[in-house]
């Protein structure tokens, strides 16, 4: 017969608010909430970086227009707004290279 303090039970142990955890140890159950938390902090992440890249978005739709207006003030013409995003492209597609693509010391095989 175990003795009355004992910590082993048969009965699972519940414990979670947005998940729940169920487990018939108290160190199961704490390392299922350590990874229960991971997912609630994932979710909350992936949804901060979903509205920043919406407002960068539409950010990204004004600078068009002021652009398109800003070359045809100047230049008559919408020539100098198109050579503008052409630079600012390749621009990026350097800059998605050397983060991306380019391979370097220390860079994992096949990642």
């Amino acid at each position: 017969m175990m003795p009355q303090g004992s910590t082993f039970t048969t009965r699972p142990q519940l414990a979670g608010t947005f998940g729940m955890v169920a487990s018939t140890h108290w160190l199961a159950t704490g390392a299922g909430m350590a990874v229960d938390q991971a997912d609630g902090l994932a979710v909350r992440r992936s949804g901060a970086l979903i509205g920043l890249a919406g407002a960068i978005g539409a950010f990204g739709g004004v600078l068009v227009n002021l652009a398109f207006r800003q070359s045809f003030l100047t230049l008559k013409n919408g020539d100098g707004a198109v050579l503008a995003f052409i630079a600012f492209y390749a621009i990026c597609c350097l800059v998605t290279w050397m983060i991306f693509i380019r391979r370097y010391e220390g860079r994992l095989e096949g990642v």
